[in-house]
Order: C-alpha cells, then sequence, then structure tokens
C-alpha cells in the first residue's frame, strides 16, 4: 500500500512539472490571440485578432498599430480620409486590412468598400508613440451582388499602411508603404 501511495504521488509530481514546464518554455499556445508585424526603420506595423477562431457571423475586432522604433521624431503625411458605409461620417484611417482565402485570392479589403476624399493632413510621433485604428468586421462580403456572409474556413489577414495604394511620406523621401504579414484564422 505504501509503494502505491508513492507511485500515485510521484505521477502526480511529474505531471505537475511537466506542465509547468511545457507553459514555461512556450510549447502551449498562447490564449490572447494573433499578431504579425513588420519593421521598417524608424517603424513597426502591427495587425491583431484577440483569437485564431470565430463563429460564424461573430465580429471581428482588429487592431492595427505603427510604432516609432526610432530616437527621434518622426512626421508622416497621408493623402485620405475615409467615408463609412454606415453613417457616412468621414474619418481618418492610417491602416487597411485584407482577408484572402488559402488559394490568395481576395474575399474582402476594408478601403475597397468606402470612398475616399484627397485630404492632406500630418501626424508626428515621437519615439515609442503609435497611431492605431481598431476596426470591427461583420464577416461580410460582397460577391456579385449584395453583402453575404463568408463561408466557414480558414482565411489570411495582413494589414497594410497607408490604406489603398496611396503612400505616405515622412518628408525625407518618396511615398512608400508598409505590409504585415500575413496571420491565418478560422471562421465556423
Amino acid at each position: 500500500m505504501k509503494h502505491l501511495k508513492i507511485a500515485v504521488l510521484s505521477l502526480i509530481l511529474a505531471t505537475a512539472f511537466i506542465t509547468i514546464a511545457h507553459s514555461y518554455f512556450g510549447v502551449f499556445s498562447p490564449a490572447t490571440g494573433l499578431e504579425a508585424s513588420t519593421e521598417s526603420s524608424p517603424f513597426r506595423v502591427s495587425i491583431m485578432l484577440d483569437k485564431a477562431h470565430y463563429e460564424p457571423k461573430e465580429d471581428m475586432r482588429i487592431v492595427c498599430k505603427c510604432r516609432n522604433i526610432g530616437n527621434s521624431k518622426v512626421t508622416l503625411y497621408f493623402s485620405q480620409e475615409f467615408l463609412n458605409r454606415e453613417d457616412r461620417d468621414c474619418y481618418t484611417a492610417y491602416f487597411d486590412f485584407s482577408i484572402a482565402a488559402q488559394n490568395g485570392s481576395i474575399m474582402y479589403q476594408w478601403s475597397y468598400e468606402r470612398g475616399a476624399a484627397l485630404h492632406t493632413h500630418q501626424v508626428t510621433l515621437d519615439p515609442s508613440q503609435e497611431l492605431k485604428n481598431v476596426f470591427t468586421w461583420d464577416q461580410t462580403v460582397v460577391s456579385s451582388g449584395p453583402w453575404k456572409p463568408i463561408p466557414a474556413g480558414t482565411y489570411l489577414m495582413k494589414a497594410r499602411m497607408p490604406p489603398r495604394h496611396d503612400g505616405f511620406s515622412t518628408g525625407h523621401q518618396d511615398s512608400w508603404s508598409l505590409e504585415t504579414p500575413t496571420i491565418a484564422f478560422t471562421i465556423g
């Protein structure tokens, strides 16, 4: 009986030790969603989702950021504002995001459903300061007709700064843009 108790206690301790070791060394996936970033001095541009799996028609929260990772102030010059399809208000978007099927075909692009107005404006970022847009996507796409829910499946998402094909400048060089690597997520 004494040997059985020692064996059970040893098994419990070994399981606890293995669980702690796996957690400590990152074997288990984090519970806080997904992020992809790219860096081009002095910027880091990121796209983030709060999780990797969504139910059909569930609103998705997409966060796009640009951080000044340099040691000095940087002024960015943008040339567009966008109309929101729901309320027709104009607002500044520093980013765009797109959703692609696994074969690479674009299923949705945020800026394509909005009218753009030419409006030049500038934003100055101190070191470690960031720009941020938070988007909500309702999982609908235009498919030769009215808006429809996107089919269940695995998709790829990436962000671009600035929106559309219009570049932005820092005042010291020609127009340029940054695009994040893709992150995969599933619906359904």
